[in-house]
């Protein structure tokens, strides 16, 4: 229990900096979640260790997010929400389609992390304490002010020199990437 609830504490931080810090509204944070999932256990059925998979599904969910925030950045409200979630059953129809991803059954045979029940625990609430100071420590940065005024009012943040295309990018970049440590 205390390991869904580290998961889903990083999942909730994470598209609270999408939606709630930034103002976006992502409705396909599963893909994410799903290709940080999947890109982690990869590296594990390859045989590298537990921080080096993690890291991989960081990563990857991270650029995924990056190339769909990139191809969306113009996208607002009702328009971002239906790509977001376009790309969520884009990512579920492509996984079902390959086998070497398991298809409908998913991956098997993914080995234990070594770390126990206990200690994956742990490691999950250490990663999910780390991921609410994170978050806190970016909503009282300059890139979180300027993530609040790309929220409130666009027109106003590029009047005052934010480029608001450009902290919406990133804005969904980070907040993908940490979607996708919760899935690994």
């Amino acid at each position: 229990l205390l390991s869904i609830l580290g998961i889903n504490i990083m999942l909730a931080v994470s598209l609270n900096l999408i939606s709630g810090l930034c103002g976006q509204f992502s409705l396909g944070h599963g893909a994410f979640y799903g290709a940080g999932a999947y890109a982690a256990a990869l590296c594990a059925t390859a045989g590298y260790p537990v921080p080096v998979a993690l890291l991989v599904g960081f990563v990857v969910a991270g650029a995924l997010g990056f190339i769909v925030g990139f191809a969306s950045v113009r996208l607002r409200e009702d328009f971002l929400a239906v790509t977001t979630i376009g790309i969520s059953f884009l990512f579920v129809g492509f996984v079902r389609k390959q086998h070497w991803l398991g298809a409908e059954m998913g991956l098997s045979k993914i080995p234990p992390s070594g770390f126990g029940p206990d200690g994956n625990a742990i490691m999950i609430l250490a990663f999910a304490a780390a991921t609410i100071a994170f978050s806190l420590y970016l909503n009282r940065s300059w890139m979180g002010f300027a993530f609040r005024a790309v929220a409130d009012d666009e027109q106003a943040a590029r009047t005052i020199a934010i480029p608001a295309s450009a902290y919406k990018l990133v804005a969904f970049a980070i907040g993908t990437a940490i979607a996708g440590l919760a899935g690994g």
